[in-house]
């Protein structure tokens, strides 16, 4: 992406700006202002050399910028990890060779699903999913491909964005549809002399840019609710099945359902019967659908703290609170039941530490998590 243009506004107008970082290699839309939305814009990109003959021919004089920044790997990184890596492109005569065996062992060894598990306590994220799993989604194909890459010397970084989208019928010049069901994760591999390329390893047509592919059905949405440790599961959240009250919120006005769910948990805070689990699952659901009203949904694969760090929250209370409201979902949500009746207080524990469970749980603590609930539902609608 070279550079955005010609940016339309709701009222007719255009937008005279856009932001971007100093290497004009970012850039960034700004947040709109009242009742002004941006409606579509215009994008200029140069495509990534795909040419084997070409990249085969390439050296691998990375520059010392890139090296530093692209040849990180965790200090404990497994040696099994490395063995791998180093086995499977040990035949390669250059670094092209090198990326597609590393891609092609995943896409044909390895299974597609949403419904992944959490690694146990002290694992390694690849070395779990490479050994142990064997089976993730876009995630975990993606950062094994980058971990193996890195392992045996070749720049990689790990992508998360959207696939091209479908073609709207009749539409002049040619349009695409993308939503939230064409968001993807690749990986970028770095040539001297042609820059980042990218590779797909997830089994299935790919979706980065400058692979063409046969269509596919789309992802859903939102990615189903799993068991992974701190991933968004489709909205409303973990705990129980509150489809039905949700949906008969589209039956009344917004700000009237809001009132009157956020009256009803309010109640609730009061009511000692009513501080089981459940409740409080009821409760955070509502604040992350504030969030996705005011921010926009999550992405599928995106977990709760990564989506929270990405949010642009200028009121420096709301920002607090709702970091530390996210650290506790997930220990509600995640924990055994019975090890999670009940929540630590925002009061009792520092922002950066996670809450920790134990003992007898507390009915003050639950009602203080809902209190929280509501007060992020109120602050955010």
């Amino acid at each position: 992406l070279t550079d955005v243009e010609t940016v339309q506004l709701s009222n007719g107008s255009q937008l005279g700006y856009v932001l971007a970082n100093k290497d004009r290699d970012t850039f960034r839309l700004p947040d709109s202002v009242g009742s002004t939305r941006i409606t579509e814009y215009i994008v200029d990109s140069i495509l990534p050399e795909s040419n084997p003959v070409l990249l085969r021919g390439l050296g691998d004089a990375d520059p010392q910028e890139i090296k530093n920044k692209y040849l990180q790997l965790p200090d404990l990184l497994p040696e099994r990890v490395k063995a791998l890596a180093e086995k499977l492109t040990a035949s390669s005569g250059n670094r092209y060779d090198s990326a597609t065996a590393i891609r092609d062992y995943l896409q044909n060894g390895y299974s597609y699903t949403l419904d992944t598990m959490v690694p146990p306590a002290g694992a390694d994220f690849v070395d779990h999913f490479l050994f142990e799993t064997k089976q993730g989604y876009c995630v975990h194909f993606a950062t094994a491909m980058t971990v193996l890459l890195r392992s045996t010397g070749i720049p990689a970084r790990y992508v998360q964005g959207y696939g091209p989208g479908t073609q709207q019928e009749e539409a002049m010049p040619a349009k695409y549809l993308v939503t939230q069901g064409d968001a993807h994760a690749w990986v970028e591999v770095y040539f001297a002399g042609a820059g980042w390329v990218p590779f797909d390893p997830t089994p299935g047509p790919a979706l980065a840019a400058g692979f063409p592919a046969p269509a596919r059905p789309a992802a859903p949405a939102v990615a189903p609710q799993a068991t992974r440790s701190a991933e968004l599961p489709a909205l409303p959240l973990a705990g129980g099945p509150f489809s039905a009250p949700l949906a008969a919120a589209a039956l009344l006005p917004a700000a009237a359902w809001r009132w009157r769910r956020s009256l009803a948990l309010l109640l609730a805070a009061r009511r000692g019967s009513s501080l089981s689990r459940e409740r409080q699952l009821r409760a955070a659901s509502l604040a992350w659908h504030g969030l996705a009203e005011r921010f926009g949904p999550p992405p599928p694969g995106v977990t709760g703290r990564e989506y929270v760090d990405s949010l642009r929250i200028y009121d420096a209370g709301l920002d607090v609170a709702v970091r530390q409201f996210v650290r506790q979902w997930e220990t509600l949500a995640y924990a055994p039941a019975s090890a999670s009746t009940a929540v630590i207080s925002a009061r009792d524990n520092p922002v950066d530490s996670a809450p920790a469970l134990g003992g007898e749980p507390s009915a003050s603590d639950a009602a203080a998590f809902i209190r929280e609930c509501l007060l992020i539902t109120f602050r955010l609608t």
